[in-house]
C-alpha cells in the first residue's frame, strides 16, 4: 500500500495477463491428513479419509444410511 498508484496498477495488469499454466504457484486443495489432491473443500480432507472417518463415527453430523 506504500507504493504509488501507477506502480500498483501496472503490477495488477501484469498479474491479470498471466495464464494459469504459466504461473509458478497454483492453488490446489489438498487433504490435511494425507496430502492427496482434490480434497472436499469445506472439510479439507480427501474422499477416502472422509469415508474412513465417517464409518468410524469420528465426524459429527454424518451417519451411514441403510436402504
Amino acid at each position: 500500500m506504500n507504493l504509488p498508484v501507477s506502480v500498483r496498477w501496472n503490477a495488477y495488469i501484469k498479474l491479470i495477463k498471466l495464464s494459469i499454466s504459466g504461473s509458478k504457484i497454483q492453488l490446489v486443495s489438498r487433504c490435511v491428513l494425507t496430502g492427496r489432491k482434490n480434497s472436499i473443500r469445506h472439510l479439507k480432507i480427501s474422499r477416502i479419509m472422509f469415508k474412513n472417518l465417517a464409518q468410524k463415527g469420528m465426524l459429527t453430523g454424518f451417519q451411514k444410511i441403510n436402504w
